[in-house]
């Protein structure tokens, strides 16, 4: 295999590759936010009582936000499977 440049699809779509790539991580760190606002913190805060209880009320919009989370995650996973296909033109032996 004779070295070559790389041609401007291929870039193309390893920038839409590294894009998902990110958007899948900031995905993943929203969902963890919020879950831990949703199921760890309100609780402790509302039964400590250095918040009102009245914050109970947001936990379901912050589970709610978290399913959206996990989900735009797991498809962007999914794009970033599909945009790999790219680097087998360049480097064939990707997984080692």
């Amino acid at each position: 295999m004779d070295p070559s440049g790389l041609l401007q699809p291929q870039w193309a779509q390893i920038g839409a590759l590294l894009t998902s790539l990110t958007l899948m991580l900031c995905s993943v760190i929203f969902f963890a936010l919020f879950m831990f606002v949703g199921h760890i913190w309100i609780p402790s805060m509302t039964g400590s009582v250095e918040l009102h209880s009245a914050f109970q009320k947001v936990r379901p919009i912050l589970y709610l936000f978290s399913f959206v989370s996990i989900s735009l995650a797991i498809f962007f996973f999914y794009r970033m499977v599909t945009f790999m296909a790219v680097i087998k033109t360049f480097w064939p032996d990707f997984w080692i």
